[in-house]
């Protein structure tokens, strides 16, 4: 009897240690978005179906980082790179996925209205300009939003790439931004 008690509280033990490998393994764990990992899984999900009419992809990338880097260290790169995905957070968190995809560039992924998203987006626009930091004093983000209902036809990956190419063109209109 003992023996099966001590089987079955082992077996819940690795059930709930299992669950937080999983948590961990989809959580970016310096911004608390969700990481690259979950975002594979999310694009296979969006890749055996049609986008939805309402989807629009929001690829973000922060401004500056690299020479922020280079001459203030590295913390406060970080601190830039916790205070956007924050932002993100607030402003997109309750109605979108969220994803880090690395470095300095991040995804929403919003099913709704457009009136919602530029809501939304200006809700972003205004938590950034507001913030200001310990090793940094402000920052700023390029964005480019591609919605499926502008774009027909084109499949998840098509629509993804169309939100990169606009927010690198966004990007590249900042003066002294040099592709950083």
């Amino acid at each position: 009897m003992i023996s099966t008690f001590v089987k079955l509280n082992l077996a819940i033990k690795d059930i709930a240690q299992t669950k937080r490998y999983k948590e961990y393994a989809l959580t970016d764990i310096m911004t608390g978005l969700k990481s690259r990992y979950a975002y594979t899984i999310f694009e296979a999900q969006q890749k055996t179906e049609s986008p939805s009419n309402a989807l629009h992809l929001i690829f973000l990338d922060i401004d500056m980082l690299k020479k922020a880097n280079d001459t203030l260290g590295h913390v406060a790169g970080d601190e830039m790179i916790i205070a956007v995905s924050k932002c993100i957070k607030d402003a997109f968190g309750d109605v979108a996925e969220c994803f880090r995809m690395g470095g300095d560039e991040f995804l929403v992924a919003m099913t709704a209205e457009t009136e919602l998203v530029q809501e939304r987006l200006a809700m972003f626009d205004r938590l950034v300009s507001q913030w200001h930091g310990r090793y940094v004093d402000s920052i700023t983000v390029s964005y480019g939003v591609a919605a499926a209902n502008e774009h027909p036809g084109l499949n998840f990956e098509e629509l993804l790439r169309s939100a990169d190419y606009m927010m690198y063109q966004r990007k590249n209109r900042k003066p002294g931004e040099n592709n950083l």
